[in-house]
């Protein structure tokens, strides 16, 4: 008994290669699928969210730099007249 039948395809035209991904399940293939890919979701966002400071610190950072550099161009672009 097939719960999942998966059949892949590769075709190169042109140097430029493409693949072809067709996934085919039963009503129980698609469940314990559905339920396999939401476990793994789970156990990413798990994983993802204990090191969520890092990347988001760092994505203060460089918009704070951004912020500093373009800060300090503002003055050179605006002369003032006497």
């Amino acid at each position: 008994m097939r719960l999942i039948q998966a059949t892949v395809r590769s075709r190169t035209d042109n140097g430029v290669s493409k693949w072809h991904l067709d996934v085919e399940a039963t009503p129980v293939g698609g469940v314990l699928l559905g339920a396999l890919v939401a476990w793994m979701g789970w156990k990413g966002l798990k994983l993802i969210s204990r090191r969520l400071w890092l990347p988001v610190g760092a994505g203060v950072a460089v918009l704070a730099l951004r912020r500093m550099a373009r800060s300090n161009k503002e003055p050179e672009d605006y002369q003032e007249e006497e």
